[in-house]
């Protein structure tokens, strides 16, 4: 958990940004249901596991609750009959696993809905409201904050690429392209391959210069992966972007 807020500030902050980040879109979506299953068979959390807790479409519930008690057409009833009231901070605490740990935002089950719903998509909206609740796993949170900070979750940050870029190109004798100032292929890295798999940016190099491509690296904008969109930080989204 992220900051000192009190149980119900966490609540009401996550209530604050599914409401910010509600579109018609998203309402639609919501509506738009059916629970058929279908996503279900498309997850591999769930095929993995069989349990249903791991329906993609339940990874929303309180995206869901939120949206019924806040904005839908019955939001009247919900805030006067129902007996479930406004999402507490221990069912956000539960959902956590459930955003994070099991959902990589594939997209499968988006792909597999006969509705047309952007269940990745609103798995990310939920992801908002986890962030601002201060709710994020620790070490997504870690890397997220480190690759704000530095422009790269491992830390490899533009003069660490070009000392491993010259070290790959002299080890295995290739050229690297770097900085060149026009090209028609941008190339993009995960921090990853930099820093743990170099083999991958070394082969990569080959076989772009054997095909003749014009290509280049920019040591200004490399950074392929956005832990802002993983952890739900907007703000951090878009400057990664």
């Amino acid at each position: 958990e992220q900051g000192d807020a009190s149980d119900a500030e966490r609540s009401a902050a996550a209530v604050r940004a599914f409401m910010r980040d509600l579109t018609r879109a998203t309402a639609v979506y919501l509506e738009s249901c059916v629970h058929c299953g279908h996503c279900a068979e498309a997850c591999h959390f769930y095929v993995a596991s069989g349990d249903p807790r791991y329906t993609p479409i339940w990874k929303l519930e309180p995206l869901a609750r939120g949206y019924k008690r806040e904005a839908g057409p019955l939001r009247w009833f919900y805030k006067t009959f129902s007996w479930r009231k406004d999402i507490s901070a221990e069912e956000l605490r539960e959902w956590q696993e459930l955003l994070y740990d099991s959902c990589t935002m594939c997209g499968r089950c988006t792909l597999a809905c006969p509705m047309g719903i952007d269940i990745a998509g609103l798995v990310a909206k939920a992801r908002h409201a986890m962030f601002a609740a201060g709710l994020v796993p620790h070490e997504l949170h870690a890397v997220s904050e480190r690759a704000e900070r530095e422009g790269s979750p491992l830390g490899a940050t533009p003069k660490v690429l070009k000392e491993r870029i010259a070290w790959l190109a002299d080890e295995h004798e290739v050229e690297i392209a770097l900085d060149r100032p026009q090209a028609d292929i941008l190339v993009t890295l995960s921090s990853i391959e930099i820093m743990k798999y170099p083999g991958a940016l070394v082969a990569l190099a080959k076989i772009l210069n054997r095909i003749g491509a014009s290509w280049t690296i920019r040591s200004d904008g490399y950074e392929a992966t956005n832990f802002g969109l993983f952890s739900g930080n907007l703000e951090s989204q878009r400057a990664m972007s």
